[in-house]
């Protein structure tokens, strides 16, 4: 029951506080709005400013990996080299999130080491060498929670018989699942609120996914989808999302309940459009899908933030090349956007961005834009950005 509460504790702890924020920015804007007699432009730009979204980044040049935390009321960031609080290099193999806590996996010497940090109050864990690679098991992928690491892997190697290994990092001890033998794929993993979601294409050719309970330690479904891919993604009341992309490119959203798995929701959307299957960079906020949307080549970007209503199969993609032309014109750089994520506290979206004219293309920064397209704020960086904690 102990790994439960943290578990559940963690990711709540990391929503009050993001809910706190939002909160501090509502009230700041009614403070300035009713202490300050201006005009209806000036209240308008006052209400703009606080659109700008805080957030919490990481990102590495060629030396180390870095914590980046900007708070958008303030106007102000705080960096954090991780790689001298952690004891690792820039180089390590899989970022996983569980609320506050980070999670880097890295590979040296024939062993999987892994290294914790609590964003919140800066509480590190080390787990140098903590699984020596065999030839039991072929590993995959690694995700975890707050107590345990998921190993997916083949066994024995060189067989494509699917598995899951349960490591408890209390007592380091293991299970070993059998999922199914001599399958084609296997995609990464998504984990949310004690269950995990495996994505993988059987030996037929089949596409299913695995919803495993790792609080019970066992299958909960294995949902067959034939020949569509599944691409999946937590919808933000909880739900379980799937789009499913058909051979003959009919896309489709269904939507299962977090609780009991039933379908709540089936609906062909109108997206031309090619998802790899896993997880998903989406988010499905009130009836709409916020997602990228990756460009026919040759263009100049490959992808970009786009909106998808599925009330009226609206589908609107932002013109990032317009802000990147904007945003050259005044620094005279150029740059490229190479992911983007929506934040639905401020209905805004975060894009990571690298500049093209730097020596060894490892500097960069954010840029913040509503949902509408209008730039909100660049945030310039010394090293790149990779991902934006959730």
């Amino acid at each position: 029951m102990g790994s439960i509460w943290r578990r559940s504790q963690a990711k709540t702890k990391w929503k009050a506080l993001k809910k706190m924020l939002m909160m501090k920015r509502i009230v700041m804007v009614l403070w300035v709005s009713l202490l300050c007699s201006c005009s209806k432009d000036e209240a308008e730009m006052v209400v703009e400013a606080d659109l700008v979204p805080s957030f919490v980044l990481v990102g590495l040049d060629t030396e180390s990996v870095y914590q980046y935390n900007y708070d958008g009321l303030e106007d102000s960031g705080e960096t954090f080299n991780l790689s001298q609080e952690l004891g690792m290099g820039p180089n390590y193999l899989t970022l996983r999130q569980e609320g506050e806590q980070l999670s880097f996996y890295t590979f040296s010497d024939g062993a999987f080491s892994l290294y914790q940090k609590n964003v919140l109050t800066g509480a590190i864990n080390k787990y140098v060498d903590f699984y020596e690679n065999t030839d039991a098991r072929s590993i995959v992928w690694g995700t975890n929670d707050m107590a345990s690491v998921y190993f997916g892997y083949y066994s024995p190697r060189g067989s494509r018989n699917l598995a899951l290994y349960t490591l408890d990092l209390a007592v380091m001890q293991g299970e070993d699942t059998s999922l199914e033998f001599n399958i084609q794929e296997l995609y990464q993993p998504l984990y949310e609120d004690g269950r995990l979601y495996i994505t993988y294409q059987n030996g037929s050719g089949t596409f299913k996914l695995i919803i495993y309970d790792t609080v019970v330690g066992r299958v909960l479904q294995n949902l067959d989808y034939g020949s569509a891919r599944p691409s999946i993604f937590i919808t933000d009341n909880g739900n379980l999302a799937i789009i499913k992309l058909r051979p003959n490119g009919v896309m489709e959203l269904e939507v299962r309940a977090a609780e009991t798995l039933a379908v709540v929701a089936d609906q062909v959307l109108n997206l031309n459009q090619v998802f790899l299957p896993g997880p998903l960079n989406a988010q499905l906020v009130e009836n709409k899908l916020y997602y990228e949307f990756e460009f026919a080549q040759p263009f100049r970007l490959t992808k970009g933030p786009a909106i998808y209503d599925l009330s009226n199969d609206e589908n609107t993609v932002l013109d990032i090349e317009f802000i990147l032309n904007q945003v050259t014109s005044e620094t005279g750089g150029s740059y490229d956007v190479i992911s983007s994520v929506y934040n639905s506290d401020s209905d805004a979206f975060l894009l990571a961005y690298r500049a093209l004219d730097n020596q060894d293309g490892l500097e960069g920064g954010v840029l913040a834009i509503t949902s509408t397209g209008q730039l909100l704020k660049r945030v310039p960086l010394p090293f790149f950005p990779t991902y934006f904690l959730e």
